[in-house]
């Protein structure tokens, strides 16, 4: 089976045109016309991605969308009919993977319900890479994909975890943001930067909260780099 996607959208119409799309190309469908009978799909544990409308009644598809993205990493593709920058950032300022405007067409929704699921497989991180990543009190296990600060265990995103590992693998170089999108998201990604500002946020966040120290500092009109350098190897 390609993968089992999560259809949540309270016009029965909308999903039976989902669900005849992905069926056609070997994906198994599941179907929830409200955002608590979705979640529990999720927590369940065997979806692969969601697609999940923006306009369904409450909880919403943002706030549906916040809730999926701190129980689970896997791609979540909004679908509205709303067109704007400012919908955009909010979809991915919430967790969003990908936004598709309605009417879409079946063969681009195919695509990119494809594109995310194989990019979110596991094994492309870690390859040749020393399996221990330290920096101030942060220590990183590819083996394990266990991140650690001052000893103590930290719960991250698949996602959350490239990127730190991105960044610890050359702690004194300042990464591009293309660069960044194609080594943690592949380079047939196509989404917005927004995507990577909101994880890089989120990270940010867990490590400060741990007492770590902070990290994926800016540098204007370049991209990142992973902080404050007199903290390497201390």
């Amino acid at each position: 089976m390609a993968g089992r996607v999560l259809v949540v959208d309270d016009e029965i119409e909308t999903r039976v045109l989902v669900r005849y799309c992905l069926e056609q190309e070997g994906f198994d469908v599941e179907e929830a016309s409200d955002g608590d009978t979705a979640l529990e799909f999720v927590r369940r544990g065997d979806i692969h991605l969601v697609i999940l409308d923006v306009g369904i009644g409450q909880p919403n598809g943002i706030e549906v969308c916040r809730r999926m993205r701190e129980a689970s990493d896997l791609p979540i593709l909004l679908l509205t009919g709303r067109d704007s920058e400012t919908d955009e950032l909010i979809g991915f300022a919430s967790g969003a993977s990908d936004y598709i405007t309605k009417p879409f067409r079946p063969n681009v929704l195919v695509a990119r319900v494809s594109m995310h699921l194989e990019r979110s497989k596991p094994g492309r991180e870690g390859e040749g890479s020393s399996p221990i990543l330290r920096f101030s009190n942060i220590e990183l296990d590819l083996a394990s994909r266990q991140a650690m600060v001052d000893g103590a265990e930290l719960s991250l995103t698949r996602t959350e975890f490239d990127l730190l590992a991105l960044l610890l693998s050359q702690p004194t170089r300042v990464f591009h943001r293309a660069e960044i999108l194609d080594e943690v998201w592949g380079a047939s990604w196509f989404g917005s930067e927004h995507q990577l500002e909101t994880h890089l946020s989120r990270l940010r966040g867990k490590i400060r909260a741990s007492n770590g120290p902070e990290i994926a500092v800016a540098v204007r009109g370049v991209g990142y780099r992973l902080g404050d350098l007199s903290a390497a190897g201390s």
